[in-house]
């Protein structure tokens, strides 16, 4: 059985050049679909103490030449929100998945 690897992060997610808002996850490295589960996505300092979103959302890093890029595993496309997820997982240095990825390519 493998083990999880799981984990919190906090980033900044910048809505445009004046507005940043910190959001804090709970992250799951998803083994049988090669991607990062994301969950509990909220607001810090948030009044109301409640999750602001209640979806799940599934990411996986793709290496291009010299970056890595983060997209949402069910439309194969990067967001601003995919991205801002994959580098706060990437500082953390919890890239297990990024390591599986490499060795299988």
């Amino acid at each position: 059985m493998l083990n999880t690897n799981s984990f919190h992060i906090n980033f900044n997610y910048s809505l445009s050049e004046k507005i940043v808002v910190n959001l804090k996850a709970f992250i799951v490295c998803d083994y049988m679909h090669t991607c990062y589960a994301v969950s509990e996505l909220e607001v810090v300092n948030n009044a109301s103490g409640q999750k602001n979103f209640d979806n799940e959302i599934k990411i996986i890093p793709v290496i291009n030449e010299d970056h890595i890029e983060w997209l949402h595993a069910d439309s194969l496309r990067s967001s601003i929100l995919s991205s801002a997820i994959g580098k706060a997982i990437e500082a953390t240095g919890n890239v297990e998945m990024l390591r599986r990825r490499e060795a299988a390519a």
